[in-house]
């Protein structure tokens, strides 16, 4: 379905069950740790929502990967599998969107 040598772009927003600003910053540390540590993700950047709208959700991870094999490796990554599991313990509710950019 993808072409190898297409970056893939990867979006996740997440709802806490507590937000917190301690949350928050545990969420980012958490995933700084897969910064740089994953052959072929190019790009990791996450926040907290600054705006507050009522359509808003409290957090957002943003990904580049060089192609889908990063994106694969990515996803069984021991640190992003931690990460992953942590997650889980504070997220209620989770959205996600990929995409190839040409």
């Amino acid at each position: 379905f993808y072409a190898e040598e297409t970056m893939i772009q990867h979006v996740v927003i997440y709802k806490f069950k507590n937000p917190s600003e301690e949350l928050f910053s545990a969420v980012a540390e958490n995933f700084q740790t897969i910064k740089g540590n994953v052959p072929g993700l190019l790009r990791l950047d996450c926040g907290k929502d600054v705006i507050r709208l009522p359509r808003s959700y409290d957090f957002a991870l943003y990904c580049e990967f060089e192609d889908m094999a990063a994106y694969d490796r990515y996803q069984t990554a021991p640190l992003h599998l931690a990460v992953k599991e942590f997650m889980k313990t504070v997220v209620e509710e989770s959205h996600s969107v990929d995409w190839e950019n040409k």
